[in-house]
This record gives structure tokens, sequence and C-alpha cells, in this order.
């Protein structure tokens, strides 16, 4: 049995307003200062972009860091020539 109140949002598309995509019954409007309530209107949406983010930066920082070390330790140990795709010459 399908269930009408969820929405596939692949299905809606980009740049298609609808109903299902809108962010309702929140706590915003209870705030008493306007800027407060934009503030509030800017970072609640985009939340989500943000731990995406962070997931996603702070394995990609680590990993550069591992193997630019190895690297350098790899330079520490053994001499290695400058590397080309196409060596030309000696």
């Amino acid at each position: 049995m399908k269930d009408n109140n969820t929405v596939n949002p692949f299905s809606i598309g980009f740049g298609v307003v609808d109903a299902a995509a809108v962010i309702t019954n929140w706590a915003i409007s209870t705030y008493k200062k306007r800027q407060n309530r934009i503030l509030a209107a800017v970072i609640v949406p985009n939340l989500p972009q943000l731990i995406f983010s962070i997931i996603t930066f702070s394995p990609s920082s680590l990993l550069t860091v591992i193997y630019t070390a190895q690297e350098w330790d790899g330079f520490s140990r053994h001499r290695k020539t400058l590397r080309v795709s196409e060596p030309k010459g000696d």
C-alpha cells in the first residue's frame, strides 16, 4: 500500500514550487524580532547542507593528510626522481 503523505523529491523537479516541499508548523513565527525570524528561516533549510558538507570534507581532508604524509615519508627513505608521464631523452 502506498503512503500518500510522502512525495518522491526527484519527481517534483527543479525550479518547481510544490506544497510538499514547504516546511510547515515550525516555531519561527513565535520569534518577536524580525531579524531572528529571517535568520532562522535561512539557517534551518540550509542546515542539512552544512551537515553533509562536514561529513564529506572531514574524511576527505583526513585522507589527504595521510596520503601526503605517506608520500613525504617515502621521500625520506628512498631518493626518487621527477615523475613524468612521457619521459624524453636519457
